[in-house]
């Protein structure tokens, strides 16, 4: 599960490719998230990231925030200083 947001840190993937993979998953590989994109050149944007992408069971922390009244509420209108933390947290548990 990844969250729209960490696709900021791949030039060229946010907002546009990151939503669709987001609103399109959860994927069993790699092959199955290309797939869902809409074009070639969507899909050649996201392959020069390959190396960084990783496919992995749901998250069931991650899962509870995103469901919870202030992922709702936070996670759709930019950024707030929590849901800022939140991501920086998520991404460096990912890092290891």
């Amino acid at each position: 599960l990844i969250l729209r947001l960490e696709f900021s840190a791949l030039p060229g993937t946010f907002p546009t490719i990151a939503s669709k993979i987001v609103k399109r998953g959860p994927y069993k590989s790699k092959r199955e998230m290309y797939d869902k994109l809409d074009s070639d050149e969507e899909r050649a944007r996201l392959r020069a990231y390959d190396s960084s992408l990783k496919i992995s069971p749901r998250d069931s922390g991650i899962m509870q925030f995103k469901n919870s009244q202030i992922c709702k509420y936070e996670c759709k209108g930019g950024g707030s200083a929590y849901q800022n933390d939140q991501m920086k947290q998520i991404q460096q548990q990912r890092r290891y």
